[in-house]
Protein backbone atom coordinates (compact mmCIF):
# COMPACT_ATOMS: atom_id res chain seq x y z
CA UNK A 1 0.00 0.00 0.00
CA UNK A 2 2.36 2.49 0.61
CA UNK A 3 4.83 1.70 -2.22
CA UNK A 4 1.36 2.20 -4.71
CA UNK A 5 0.34 5.50 -2.48
CA UNK A 6 3.81 6.74 -3.25
CA UNK A 7 4.07 5.64 -7.18
CA UNK A 8 0.75 7.01 -7.03
CA UNK A 9 1.57 10.81 -5.59
CA UNK A 10 5.00 10.84 -7.68
CA UNK A 11 3.14 10.71 -10.73
CA UNK A 12 0.88 13.45 -9.70
CA UNK A 13 3.82 15.29 -8.69
CA UNK A 14 5.07 14.69 -12.12
CA UNK A 15 2.25 15.97 -13.56
CA UNK A 16 1.67 19.14 -11.51
CA UNK A 17 5.83 19.64 -12.51
CA UNK A 18 4.62 19.67 -16.54
CA UNK A 19 1.34 20.54 -17.03
CA UNK A 20 0.23 22.26 -13.83
CA UNK A 21 -0.47 26.15 -13.48
CA UNK A 22 1.95 28.62 -12.62
CA UNK A 23 2.13 31.91 -11.55
CA UNK A 24 6.01 32.55 -11.65
CA UNK A 25 6.43 31.37 -15.51
CA UNK A 26 8.34 28.25 -14.27
CA UNK A 27 8.24 24.45 -13.10
CA UNK A 28 10.32 22.08 -11.08
CA UNK A 29 10.60 20.25 -14.17
CA UNK A 30 11.66 23.05 -16.11
CA UNK A 31 14.43 24.49 -13.22
CA UNK A 32 15.45 20.56 -12.73
CA UNK A 33 16.53 19.50 -16.40
CA UNK A 34 17.12 22.66 -18.16
CA UNK A 35 20.56 21.95 -18.31
CA UNK A 36 20.36 18.35 -18.41
CA UNK A 37 17.26 15.73 -18.96
CA UNK A 38 17.77 11.84 -18.74
CA UNK A 39 14.73 11.45 -20.42
CA UNK A 40 11.13 9.60 -18.56
CA UNK A 41 13.16 7.44 -16.50
CA UNK A 42 15.01 10.38 -14.45
CA UNK A 43 12.22 12.15 -14.38
CA UNK A 44 10.39 9.39 -12.82
CA UNK A 45 13.09 8.56 -10.04
CA UNK A 46 13.02 12.28 -9.40
CA UNK A 47 9.56 12.51 -8.91
CA UNK A 48 9.55 9.57 -6.48
CA UNK A 49 12.72 10.95 -4.63
CA UNK A 50 10.84 13.61 -3.97
CA UNK A 51 7.61 12.06 -3.00
CA UNK A 52 9.60 9.31 -0.59
CA UNK A 53 11.22 12.76 0.86
CA UNK A 54 7.79 14.29 2.08
CA UNK A 55 6.48 11.05 3.22
CA UNK A 56 9.56 10.40 5.29
CA UNK A 57 10.24 14.01 5.88
CA UNK A 58 13.77 13.71 4.88
CA UNK A 59 15.52 15.57 2.52
CA UNK A 60 15.58 16.13 -1.22
CA UNK A 61 17.00 18.92 -4.35
CA UNK A 62 13.59 19.36 -5.57
CA UNK A 63 12.24 22.65 -4.73
CA UNK A 64 8.52 24.16 -5.81
CA UNK A 65 9.04 26.56 -8.22
CA UNK A 66 5.52 28.38 -8.36
CA UNK A 67 2.18 28.38 -5.97
CA UNK A 68 0.58 25.44 -7.12
CA UNK A 69 3.81 23.36 -6.57
CA UNK A 70 3.84 25.18 -2.98
CA UNK A 71 0.40 24.49 -2.08
CA UNK A 72 1.24 20.62 -3.61
CA UNK A 73 4.11 20.28 -1.39
CA UNK A 74 2.32 21.70 1.97
CA UNK A 75 -0.54 18.86 1.29
CA UNK A 76 2.27 16.13 0.74
CA UNK A 77 3.59 17.35 4.23
CA UNK A 78 -0.12 17.46 5.98
CA UNK A 79 -0.70 13.74 4.18
CA UNK A 80 2.92 12.53 5.35
CA UNK A 81 2.08 14.10 9.30
CA UNK A 82 -0.90 12.00 9.38
CA UNK A 83 -0.22 8.93 7.18
CA UNK A 84 3.18 8.75 9.53
CA UNK A 85 1.23 8.66 12.71
CA UNK A 86 -0.93 6.63 11.55
CA UNK A 87 1.12 4.06 10.43
CA UNK A 88 3.17 4.30 13.67
CA UNK A 89 0.67 3.68 15.69
CA UNK A 90 -0.90 1.00 13.79
CA UNK A 91 2.51 -1.22 13.50
CA UNK A 92 3.12 -0.47 17.53
CA UNK A 93 -0.32 -1.92 18.54
CA UNK A 94 0.17 -4.57 16.18
CA UNK A 95 3.54 -5.63 17.77
CA UNK A 96 2.21 -4.92 21.12
CA UNK A 97 -1.07 -7.54 20.23
CA UNK A 98 1.77 -10.35 18.68
CA UNK A 99 4.14 -9.96 21.68
CA UNK A 100 1.10 -10.23 24.13
CA UNK A 101 -0.45 -12.94 22.30
CA UNK A 102 2.58 -15.21 22.47
CA UNK A 103 3.36 -13.94 26.25
CA UNK A 104 0.07 -15.30 27.03
CA UNK A 105 0.30 -18.75 25.33
CA UNK A 106 4.00 -19.38 26.70
CA UNK A 107 2.15 -18.71 30.18
CA UNK A 108 -0.09 -21.20 29.51
CA UNK A 109 2.23 -24.34 28.41
CA UNK A 110 4.75 -22.98 31.37
CA UNK A 111 1.89 -23.27 33.82
CA UNK A 112 0.96 -26.93 31.93
CA UNK A 113 4.56 -28.07 32.15
CA UNK A 114 4.54 -27.13 35.97
CA UNK A 115 1.33 -28.82 36.73
CA UNK A 116 2.53 -32.31 35.06
CA UNK A 117 5.69 -32.32 36.96
CA UNK A 118 4.25 -31.33 40.15
CA UNK A 119 1.70 -34.54 39.20
CA UNK A 120 4.10 -36.57 38.06
CA UNK A 121 2.95 -37.65 35.20
CA UNK A 122 4.11 -40.54 33.43
CA UNK A 123 6.75 -39.24 30.38
CA UNK A 124 4.66 -40.73 27.18
CA UNK A 125 1.51 -38.83 28.48
CA UNK A 126 2.82 -35.67 29.50
CA UNK A 127 4.51 -35.46 26.19
CA UNK A 128 0.63 -35.97 24.61
CA UNK A 129 -0.42 -33.70 26.71
CA UNK A 130 1.83 -31.16 25.88
CA UNK A 131 1.34 -31.92 21.89
CA UNK A 132 -2.24 -31.43 22.02
CA UNK A 133 -2.18 -28.49 23.59
CA UNK A 134 0.91 -26.90 21.63
CA UNK A 135 -1.46 -27.85 18.60
CA UNK A 136 -4.59 -25.89 20.03
CA UNK A 137 -2.90 -22.91 21.62
CA UNK A 138 -2.14 -22.19 17.63
CA UNK A 139 -5.34 -23.17 16.30
CA UNK A 140 -7.99 -20.58 15.40
CA UNK A 141 -10.71 -20.78 18.94
CA UNK A 142 -14.40 -21.20 17.10
CA UNK A 143 -16.77 -17.99 18.79
CA UNK A 144 -19.23 -19.99 20.95
CA UNK A 145 -22.61 -18.39 20.72
CA UNK A 146 -22.99 -17.98 24.43
CA UNK A 147 -19.89 -16.39 24.32
CA UNK A 148 -21.11 -12.99 22.05
CA UNK A 149 -22.14 -10.69 25.04
CA UNK A 150 -23.41 -8.45 22.28
CA UNK A 151 -26.39 -10.93 21.33
CA UNK A 152 -28.73 -10.48 24.54
CA UNK A 153 -28.83 -7.10 23.40
CA UNK A 154 -30.31 -7.75 20.82
CA UNK A 155 -34.68 -7.30 20.13
CA UNK A 156 -35.92 -10.46 20.20
CA UNK A 157 -37.42 -10.60 16.84
CA UNK A 158 -33.54 -9.55 15.88
CA UNK A 159 -32.53 -12.96 17.83
CA UNK A 160 -34.66 -15.11 16.97
CA UNK A 161 -34.21 -14.28 12.80
CA UNK A 162 -30.41 -14.69 13.62
CA UNK A 163 -30.52 -18.03 15.14
CA UNK A 164 -32.95 -18.87 11.97
CA UNK A 165 -30.51 -17.92 9.74
CA UNK A 166 -27.53 -19.65 11.31
CA UNK A 167 -28.72 -22.77 12.72
CA UNK A 168 -31.82 -23.73 9.82
CA UNK A 169 -29.12 -24.72 6.94
CA UNK A 170 -27.05 -26.95 9.60
CA UNK A 171 -31.02 -29.17 10.20
CA UNK A 172 -32.00 -28.92 6.29
CA UNK A 173 -28.87 -30.62 5.75
CA UNK A 174 -30.87 -33.75 6.73
CA UNK A 175 -33.49 -34.76 4.43
CA UNK A 176 -35.80 -35.78 7.36
CA UNK A 177 -35.81 -32.55 8.29
CA UNK A 178 -36.13 -31.27 4.66
CA UNK A 179 -39.32 -32.58 4.27
CA UNK A 180 -40.73 -31.77 7.77
CA UNK A 181 -39.96 -28.24 6.64
CA UNK A 182 -42.04 -28.42 3.54
CA UNK A 183 -44.44 -29.78 5.54
CA UNK A 184 -44.42 -27.90 9.31
CA UNK A 185 -41.95 -24.96 8.41
CA UNK A 186 -42.96 -23.53 11.94
CA UNK A 187 -42.22 -26.64 13.61
CA UNK A 188 -38.85 -26.47 12.16
CA UNK A 189 -38.49 -22.91 13.67
CA UNK A 190 -39.50 -24.08 16.52
CA UNK A 191 -37.21 -26.88 16.65
CA UNK A 192 -34.03 -24.62 15.74
CA UNK A 193 -35.16 -22.28 18.47
CA UNK A 194 -35.95 -24.43 21.51
CA UNK A 195 -34.38 -27.66 20.88
CA UNK A 196 -31.26 -27.09 18.99
CA UNK A 197 -27.57 -26.29 20.06
CA UNK A 198 -24.63 -25.73 18.51
CA UNK A 199 -21.56 -27.75 19.75
CA UNK A 200 -17.82 -27.02 17.76
CA UNK A 201 -15.27 -30.23 17.92
CA UNK A 202 -11.71 -30.02 17.55
CA UNK A 203 -9.76 -32.77 16.13
CA UNK A 204 -9.03 -35.43 18.68
CA UNK A 205 -12.05 -33.79 20.79
CA UNK A 206 -14.93 -36.42 22.13
CA UNK A 207 -18.73 -35.57 21.73
CA UNK A 208 -19.19 -38.80 24.05
CA UNK A 209 -17.64 -41.85 25.50
CA UNK A 210 -18.85 -45.18 25.39
CA UNK A 211 -20.53 -46.33 28.48
CA UNK A 212 -21.98 -42.94 29.09
CA UNK A 213 -25.74 -42.48 29.61
CA UNK A 214 -26.92 -40.42 26.59
CA UNK A 215 -28.91 -37.39 27.46
CA UNK A 216 -28.61 -35.80 24.42
CA UNK A 217 -29.34 -36.31 20.30
CA UNK A 218 -26.33 -35.67 18.49
CA UNK A 219 -26.60 -34.31 14.65
CA UNK A 220 -23.59 -33.92 12.66
CA UNK A 221 -23.76 -31.62 10.12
Amino acid sequence: VTILLNHLLCCLWWVVGIHGPTDTGSRWVEAMFAEHDAGMTWHYVTALHWTIAQMTLGATDVMPVNSCERIFTVFMLIVALLFGSTLVSWISALVVQVVMSRGDRTGKLNKLRQYLRQEHVPPYLSAEVQRQAIDRLGQQEWVDEGSVVALPMLSRSLRLELIYATRMPLVMHHSLFRVWGQMDPRAVKVLCRECLSIKFLRPEDDLFLAGEIADYAYYLA
